[in-house]
């Protein structure tokens, strides 16, 4: 979260999040952050919901307080059910590139090459034809793109999926059935509270994944935990000087000299 609004005395606010839908109430008390305006959360939440009963989800951040109740800082309200129908495919943003391994793996449980037939065949699109060198052909169009992935021993394979991955990014150049897809990124919303009508009390950075539940599990979610501290042991060692400026003089040989010392 950014700029939260303060909620105590010093200035600050022990923010920690919680989350509605449906029956579903999270509040993830114990893990609130101390005395920050600007919190790193680094969470991710798992929950089955069903459309329409479940759809409007409620993303609020909360000031813990040791006595009485904790405040509400603000709140931002998604529909889930608007999104997922959406048909830019707001379910699970489409990534610059497609990985099979590291942090940046291909978070959808469907491959590029799958989404791209099922929105051909959705929106009566001819293709996709792969072609040899690396070509595509949908509809009257002709994509180009690497044909080689490599695993995680470094090994070279032939894929598809490149090539799929460049079709879903350039899918409103489709004629007819073409629209821009959502892209993979971080959703900047911000945080109301009822009790201040129309002003911001701060602002929340989040993205949200939706997969339905007939279809493979997606695989775990990314770890954005902040990274824990690690110690160090750091040493300096000053070996020798060069051309330092002599400030006294000897009283006896008039030879010029200083008492120097290191301070770090």
């Amino acid at each position: 979260a950014t700029d939260l609004h303060p909620a105590d005395i010093n200035g600050k606010a022990d923010p920690y999040i919680a989350i509605r839908l449906g029956k579903t109430d999270i509040k993830d008390k114990e893990n609130y952050i101390s005395k920050q305006l600007n919190p790193v959360f680094g969470k991710s939440f798992d929950i089955e919901a069903t459309f329409p009963m479940e759809s409007m989800l409620t993303v609020a951040v909360y000031d813990w307080d040791l006595v009485g109740t904790d405040d509400l800082i603000g709140e931002t309200k998604i529909d889930l059910e608007n999104r997922y129908y959406s048909k830019h495919r707001a379910t699970c943003g489409v990534s610059q590139s497609y990985s099979i391994h590291g942090y940046n793996a291909w978070r959808d449980p469907m491959k590029p090459s799958q989404i791209l037939s099922k929105l051909c065949k959705e929106g009566k699109v001819d293709g996709p034809h792969f072609g040899p060198g690396g070509r595509v052909k949908v509809a009257n169009r002709i994509f180009t793109g690497p044909t080689e992935i490599e695993d995680e021993n470094g090994q070279k394979k032939p894929t598809d999926e490149h090539l799929a991955l460049t079709v879903l990014r350039h899918w409103e150049d489709i004629p007819r059935a073409g629209c821009q897809l959502v892209p993979e990124h971080v959703e900047t919303r911000p945080l109301l509270n009822p009790d201040k009508p129309g002003i911001e009390q701060g602002r929340l950075e989040m993205w949200v994944d939706m997969f339905p539940m007939d279809m493979p599990a997606p695989g775990p979610a990314i770890d954005i935990s902040p990274r824990k501290p690690k110690k160090y042991e750091l040493r300096v060692i000053v070996w020798n000087t060069d051309e330092v400026i002599l400030e006294d003089d000897d009283y006896f040989t008039g030879e010029k000299s200083s008492d120097i010392f290191v301070r770090g």
